[in-house]
């Protein structure tokens, strides 16, 4: 019996599976000390009943970016660039409020840019659309403002890989797919990865990726419309990921994955395409991707000599905490990390009575720098993060909650403030305090214009309630928050009234803030 055969069943059990020809699944490896152990169950593909197995291939989603990092890093070794050089330098057409940002700062996730998912979506696009490079190369070209100064915050940015690929590929004189399988893949031994340009690409036993619908109870098939890489478009095995764990050890690459520094000295987590912290006293490298149905993680413990790699054909939020449970066999990672495996893995919550007063959870938080909000309310069983999806809070200690099928933390401060922890870094919010619009209604109603993203959008009220659309998407009801303040779709929505009397919006996510539509403008 393998180490990890008890995880494994504990695994397969939390997600159901009953008859793995109707269902999809994972692919799991776990390589402890160069002996490696296979995990696979559900289908590869749901309409021919083929199975997952330990050969087949994943969009691995984000994790491409730690692959981007070493291209990178190999290219600095060997003299062709310097990390302190400006994207300008290698990239023509970066727009002027950019010309100084490095290629230490997109590797850092410190660059201030605009998230080009985020932009995507704000100029109109639908989800289905296919999304290309240069769709993503005129979006960035088209930046009026950055969310904060160079290397003043970290802000997660897809733009910023996007862009180290094009780098990459300018100073190589290759295309960046044949770079990364000529100088990573193939040392690597990875003989079933690649980097997919063509997002409709077939390939041999390949996972297909699914969505499943509650109400309905039917799965319906879901396929990342996008030919971008750099930040994503990653194929490959659990196999072939902790085959890289082990190489980028062995020659030292792993010494590229170095902690990121703001401008004020302040040291951050992430780490040019990996995640680097600490679970209990044990050193961890990481990262967890997701796109269109896919989920993905690799966790590299180098003192132990583990990596665990799992990948997933239907999403799921809680692959961090899966890598916990697996890691927790080898090495004991500490109660906390442990209780956090066992509760997030509970179909029941198991939340405490808390020694608050349920009214404290209650109401909306905002970050102060990035504008996202954070909305609870309260239940039966304990309070529930209500824009993100709904997930219950299952209570750690009296003030610090874990949000369940992840390993993001709330920490309560009294009845106003909060803290969330996101990969390591503890961010905080404020309560927002309500009070009514001071714009009428019936004085936003109209269209409005972004020269930005040469966009338009619509302001209509049905019922006495605010809506926003576009011309090819759905509709959105925005939720009031305070004053002329609204939230949409993870989003806030600001009105205001400008110089000349014209209502304008301020859009903001916390990937891409204050996003500039006027109302009227060239919106014929």
């Amino acid at each position: 019996m393998g180490r990890f055969d008890q995880a494994f069943a504990l695994i397969k059990e939390n997600y159901q599976i009953s008859n793995v020809k109707n269902s999809p699944g994972m692919s799991i490896s776990v390589n402890f000390q160069q002996s490696i152990e296979h995990f696979h169950f559900g289908a590869a593909c749901l309409e021919s009943k083929a199975l997952i197995n330990q050969s087949t291939k994943f969009h691995a989603a984000s994790l491409a970016k730690q692959f981007t990092g070493a291209a990178i890093c190999l290219l600095e070794r060997e003299g062709k660039l310097k990390l302190t050089d400006t994207v300008a330098t290698y990239l023509k057409f970066i727009p002027q409020v950019a010309t100084k940002i490095t290629i230490l700062q997109l590797l850092d996730h410190t660059s201030g840019l605009r998230d080009q998912w985020v932009l995507k979506f704000l100029a109109g696009w639908r989800d289905d659309d296919l999304f290309t490079m240069d769709d993503a190369i005129r979006l960035t070209s088209r930046q009026k403002e950055l969310n904060f100064s160079p290397a003043r915050e970290h802000s997660y940015c897809n733009t910023g890989y996007t862009l180290l690929a094009l780098i990459v590929e300018n100073i190589s004189g290759v295309p960046f797919e044949l770079f990364i399988e000529s100088r990573l893949f193939t040392p690597a031994k990875m003989a079933n990865s690649l980097m997919r340009r063509e997002h409709d690409r077939v390939l041999d036993n390949e996972a297909l990726a699914y969505r499943f619908d509650e109400e309905n109870r039917n799965h319906y098939r879901s396929l990342p419309p996008f030919n971008i890489i750099g930040a994503t478009s990653l194929v490959t095995t659990s196999e072939d990921l902790v085959k890289w764990a082990a190489f980028i050890q062995k020659n030292g690459l792993i010494n590229c994955y170095k902690k990121g520094k703001l401008s004020d000295k302040q040291e951050i987590n992430y780490s040019r395409g990996l995640i680097k912290s600490k679970f209990g006293e044990e050193h961890v490298l990481y990262h967890s991707g997701w796109d269109y149905g896919y989920s993905s993680l690799i966790m590299i413990f180098p003192k132990q000599e583990l990596s665990i790699a799992i990948l997933a054909n239907c999403f799921s939020p809680s692959l961090d905490v899966l890598g916990i449970l697996l890691a927790n066999k080898v090495m004991d990672l500490g109660e906390q990390y442990q209780a956090i495996a066992e509760a997030s893995l509970s179909d029941e919550l198991h939340c405490p009575k808390t020694t608050y007063n349920p009214e404290l959870f209650t109401g909306v938080y905002s970050n102060s720098n990035t504008g996202e909000l954070l909305s609870f309310k309260k239940s039966d069983s304990g309070p529930i993060l209500d824009i993100a999806q709904g997930y219950p809070l299952i209570k750690l200690n009296d003030d610090e909650f874990l949000i369940q099928g992840t390993t993001s933390k709330i920490k309560f401060d009294g009845h106003d403030k909060l803290y969330r922890s996101v990969a390591g870094n503890w961010n905080e919010y404020s309560r927002c305090v309500v009070t009514q619009p001071s714009i009428r209604n019936e004085r936003t109603v109209g269209f409005y214009y972004s020269e930005e993203l040469n966009s338009v959008l619509e302001i209509s009220c049905e019922e006495k309630s605010l809506q926003l659309s576009f011309p090819r998407g759905e509709k959105y009801k925005l939720r009031h928050l305070s004053g002329d303040k609204y939230v949409f779709n993870g989003m806030t929505v600001l009105f205001k009234i400008g110089m000349n009397d014209e209502i304008i919006i301020n859009i903001s996510h916390p990937r891409a803030t204050n996003i500039k539509f006027i109302k009227g403008h060239n919106s014929e």
